[in-house]
């Protein structure tokens, strides 16, 4: 399937009810992208991690597009270009690298989804139309492999044996297969029963899937956004996302046509496309795209009352120091990857400070280092007194 202007993959699209639907108890947030604030990092967030990152001369990361936590691990993922698996541990030293690009054994054209199982101890790598790869992990000494040609544009691991998949193959009367759950053991497939429209598919992407401790949180994208947890035999809408005027319109979620779906969403204002899902004790948490700029908004909504608030811009120091959007989420901490040349941009060459996580920047930009930077987001206590 032809690809859209933000790169799209392939993922799940559960709509267990029609998108319209409020007939149902189903709590729903509405953020509102044009009341969007811009803030400090420190102000939003009440813990604030910097990781360097030890990467030898030859490792060349590419263009790192998500972050997962696998036990003691980052894995920083280029599924575009480099098709590189990249491991580090929780200090930043490198571990191993999987690039294995070519025809033979252990060899593949492409890394475009993967799911770290048995405990942490093997990835298995989808090689896209053609087989599926298991390693050992994180060493990636290669194991064996087996045929699948459908392509599988996300995975994400369950309870073993099982692991979630996506796939844009057809199946009865044309339509996408969608979500699947996948026995690696057994190499079977059980299609989940739900609903695939065209635009839905081409709207997901691998952030929209977001791994915590019993299962897999979805956010499928429609008219309404529906967030879904999902477990080895269970599948529960746990919430939906109303952008109000600014959703996109129901009709285009049937469409094939990501050109047609395109255009609409930069005629006027549109938000969609829920990535990095989180759910806490106090609130819920999550990044959307805001047209016409493509700009990755982040919203914050307590649990109790479903009140919002939504932020265009988190910056480091100042206005013109705004932190790129994260790419990854590890326990409550979002992660956002930094390459030298985005630090030096982003930290003021002549900087005092005592803080000790704004020192780590200076040095990272000093010493030119690759670096995570990760933070904890709050709801603020006095929201309510404004």
């Amino acid at each position: 399937m032809k690809k859209s202007f933000f790169i799209l993959y392939v993922m799940i699209a559960i709509t267990g009810c029609k998108e319209k639907d409020f007939n149902d108890d189903l709590q729903t947030l509405n953020p509102e992208p044009d009341k969007a604030i811009s803030i400090r990092i420190h102000e939003l967030a009440q813990e604030i991690r910097i990781i360097e990152l030890d990467i030898p001369d030859g490792i060349f990361l590419g263009n790192t597009e998500s972050i997962r936590v696998a036990g003691d691990y980052f894995i920083l993922h280029d599924g575009l270009y480099s098709h590189s698996i990249t491991v580090f541990d929780q200090t930043g030293k490198f571990v191993s690298q999987l690039s294995s690009i070519g025809r033979g054994p252990g060899e593949y054209l492409g890394s475009h989804a993967y799911a770290v199982i048995e405990n942490n101890s093997i990835i298995i790598v989808n090689d896209r139309g053609s087989k599926f790869l298991l390693y050992s992990f994180p060493k990636f000494e290669f194991i064996t492999s087996f045929e699948e040609t459908r392509y599988f544009m996300s995975m994400e691991s369950l309870d073993e044996p099982f692991v979630l998949t996506i796939s844009d193959s057809r199946h009865n009367n044309d339509e996408y297969t969608g979500a699947e759950l996948f026995n690696v053991d057994q190499k079977t497939f059980q299609r989940l029963e739900l609903p695939a429209k065209p635009a839905i598919i081409d709207l997901s992407y691998q952030n929209t899937l977001t791994r915590h401790s019993e299962g897999v949180y979805y956010s499928s994208p429609g008219f309404l956004t529906s967030v879904f947890d999902i477990g080895s035999d269970t599948v529960k809408k746990i919430v939906r996302i109303d952008f109000g005027k600014f959703n996109m319109p129901d009709e285009v979620w049937e469409w094939n046509s990501p050109e047609r779906f395109e255009t609409v969403f930069f005629e006027n204002p549109k938000a969609t496309w829920v990535q990095l899902f989180n759910k806490t004790s106090d609130y819920y948490s999550f990044f959307f795209l805001f047209s016409p700029e493509q700009q990755r908004f982040f919203s914050i909504c307590n649990i109790e009352t479903s009140d919002c608030i939504v932020y265009n811009e988190i910056a480091l120091f100042d206005s013109f120091s705004v932190l790129p959007a994260p790419i990854g989420l590890f326990d409550e901490y979002y992660i956002t990857y930094l390459e030298p040349w985005q630090i030096k941009e982003l930290v003021p060459e002549k900087y005092e400070t005592e803080n000790v996580w704004e020192n780590q920047l200076i040095n990272a930009r000093d010493m030119e280092k690759n670096i995570l930077v990760l933070f904890t987001p709050i709801f603020p206590n006095d929201y309510y007194s404004k």
